[in-house]
């Protein structure tokens, strides 16, 4: 996890300001490029976040989504192209410098600190003094309904219960944008159905604008305002749910998203509109 070096806002610190008062700023990619060698990872990669939104990039392994978050997070350079948060130029900027919240695909939680100090960690790299925290670390443990539950030791929660203290350690910070890498993927299929639900909830109640991995077409579909669908280091598509799965624009888009009836035809007589 990180944050930056000043990531919480005057009305974050105010004992009395709300949960949810986690700042939405656009994110904008323009031409990423980025290789490894003889590999091409990104190719001419441009997109737009919307303040407040939840996209999801989708795609098979190695089509460029994981470094794309790792780009936007600070962790690699891009060879060329720029990224920019609310207009602020962050392409060669370090992570802890970028006001980022991250939640890891096996959340990397401190197994030797209580739940209440995992949460306040961010706010402690931060300079929070400790008799200000609590307030924050209440207010959070609220907000991802585990009131109670600060002094237990992360072995005592369930799976479903990390996930949940994972992402209030990275949103306590107040970031201006929360990656998220497979957030689900350690859960078991039950517990990853119900937490679709609750994630993007939570997601939707803070406005915080947000990016995250998955290779899981239905995650993508459920959470995501859009989804931008990837494949050799390119976007192949961005749109609503509703917009990609209905209406794929290659054949790559539609056998992705799911099962597809692929029918062979001839044009014999085509009319310009």
């Amino acid at each position: 996890m990180f944050q930056s070096a000043n990531p919480v806002s005057d009305a974050a610190l105010d004992a009395r300001a709300p949960a949810a008062s986690a700042r939405s700023q656009p994110l904008s990619l323009d031409g990423l490029n980025k290789r490894f060698g003889a590999i091409t990872a990104l190719e001419d990669l441009s997109l737009e976040v919307r303040a407040g939104e939840l996209v999801a990039l989708l795609g098979p392994s190695g089509c460029g989504k994981t470094t794309t978050l790792r780009l936007i997070a600070g962790f690699e350079f891009p060879d060329t192209g720029a990224i920019r948060i609310a207009g602020r130029d962050v392409t060669h900027v370090p992570p802890n410098k970028r006001g980022l919240g991250m939640v890891f695909q096996n959340y990397s939680l401190f197994p030797h600190l209580t739940v209440a100090d995992n949460i306040a960690f961010g706010l402690r790299m931060a300079g929070v003094p400790k008799r200000d925290r609590a307030p924050h670390v209440a207010r959070m443990l609220d907000l991802i309904r585990l009131p109670g539950f600060g002094e237990r030791r992360i072995a005592q929660m369930s799976g479903g219960q990390q996930q949940r203290v994972a992402l209030a350690r990275a949103i306590v910070t107040n970031p201006s944008v929360l990656l998220l890498d497979e957030p689900l993927g350690a859960l078991d299929k039950n517990l990853r159905e119900g937490m679709q639900f609750e994630l993007k909830q939570l997601q939707s109640e803070l406005g915080v604008t947000s990016v995250m991995v998955t290779h899981d077409q239905e995650e993508a579909l459920t959470m995501s305002d859009r989804v931008v669908v990837m494949n050799h280091g390119r976007i192949l598509q961005a749109g609503t749910p509703r917009e990609v799965y209905d209406r794929p624009r290659t054949r790559f888009v539609a056998e992705f998203l799911g099962a597809a009836n692929i029918l062979p035809f001839t044009v014999v007589r085509g009319e310009q509109n």
